[in-house]
């Protein structure tokens, strides 16, 4: 949207030395060499805060954006994360050393427990195509306002395949799938998202809460699994550093359901 936005006003600021600077800083090429139909699929965090600058740079929401800035650049490489923050505690809890970061884990639990975002979108939000949000968490703070499926797993509905996508549920209509940048403009399953969801789920088994739903939805999704494995026994992973990311989740998401070597092929495979 904010690439639309910008395109559609045709804006574009002064060329100053700055810019010219910035550009030989930023692209791995010259900027008068680079091939912009082959370059349109890549896109900018920062391109929100520019929609702002072009309507008004001396308006409130440039300015609000302005603020939030620190956030962005200085708590990590790209923002907080509540998703670094979660694995961490998992790795602390894993490792039996509850005394020894007592402190570090009471500090990630307020974090996560401030995260959670507390309300749906604003307005008639179904109208506009988006999902509740209501109780789930972001890769950030719950200001982000995107519920993020391996961040949370808070909803039962996966797609036909048995596949999660990361924002919302996937979109399988190849029509739209061909459209033009497509991986940004809808969802797809993805092997991470699948397994960090199994593991929740699986947890709620033991609780009686909307048995069969689950049930169904951990069936088809150990099966999603078993479909996108590699023949040499790896999984892809999207969202982290392709094969050893991915199959690192797979085998977590399976370990959950009770999937060892004993009984299941594809860990055997892997």
């Amino acid at each position: 949207m904010p690439m639309s936005y910008l395109y559609g006003r045709k804006y574009h600021g002064p060329i100053t030395d700055l810019v010219k600077s910035l550009r030989r800083e930023i692209h791995t090429k010259p900027y008068e060499e680079i091939d912009w139909n082959k370059a349109r699929h890549d896109c900018c965090k920062s391109l929100q805060m520019m929609c702002w600058w072009a309507e008004n740079p001396t308006g409130d929401e440039f300015k609000l954006h302005l603020g939030r800035v620190p956030d962005y650049l200085w708590l990590a490489e790209d923002g907080m994360k509540i998703f670094g923050t979660a694995l961490a505690t998992h790795a602390i809890i894993a490792g039996n050393m509850l005394d020894e970061y007592g402190d570090s884990l009471r500090k990630a639990h307020f974090y996560i427990k401030e995260s959670q975002i507390k309300d749906n979108p604003s307005g008639d939000f179904v109208s506009m195509y988006r999902h509740f949000t209501k109780g789930g968490w972001t890769f950030s703070d719950q200001d982000h306002g995107w519920a993020v499926s391996d961040c949370t797993a808070e909803s039962l509905k996966s797609s036909e395949s048995g596949g999660f996508g990361a924002w919302e549920p996937p979109v399988l209509l190849p029509a739209i799938q061909n459209f033009l940048l497509t991986l940004i403009v809808v969802e797809f399953e993805h092997v991470e998202c699948t397994a960090s969801v199994i593991q929740p789920l699986a947890s709620f088994l033991h609780l009686g809460y909307r048995e069969k739903e689950i049930k169904i939805s951990v069936t088809k999704a150990i099966s999603f699994l078993d479909q996108k494995q590699w023949p040499d026994g790896s999984w892809y992973g999207y969202w982290g550093i392709c094969f050893i990311y991915g199959t690192f989740f797979a085998l977590r998401g399976l370990a959950s359901t009770g999937k060892t070597c004993n009984n299941s092929q594809a860990v055997q495979r892997s």
